[in-house]
C-alpha cells in the first residue's frame, strides 16, 4: 500500500512541477550522489573565483529508524 501511494504522490508532484531544483534523492534520476558532484562542482567554481566557501555538516543518521 505504502509503495502505491509514494508513487502515487511522486506522479502528482511531478506532474505539477511541486519539486524544487534542490530536491534530490528519492526520486528516480536525482540521487544524493548527483547532488554531492553538483555542490562540489560549484565550490570549485567559487574557489577558482577567489570566494569563501562556508559549509555546515549535519549527520541525521540516528534521526532514522533501520
Amino acid at each position: 500500500m505504502e509503495k502505491i501511494l509514494r508513487e502515487f504522490i511522486i506522479e502528482h508532484m511531478k506532474k505539477n512541477n511541486l519539486f524544487s531544483k534542490k530536491q534530490y534523492g528519492f526520486i528516480a534520476g536525482r540521487s544524493t550522489g548527483l547532488q554531492l558532484l553538483e555542490v562540489i562542482d560549484k565550490w570549485t567554481e567559487a574557489l577558482d573565483q577567489g570566494l569563501d566557501i562556508d559549509c555546515i555538516y549535519t549527520d541525521f543518521m540516528k534521526a532514522f529508524d533501520k
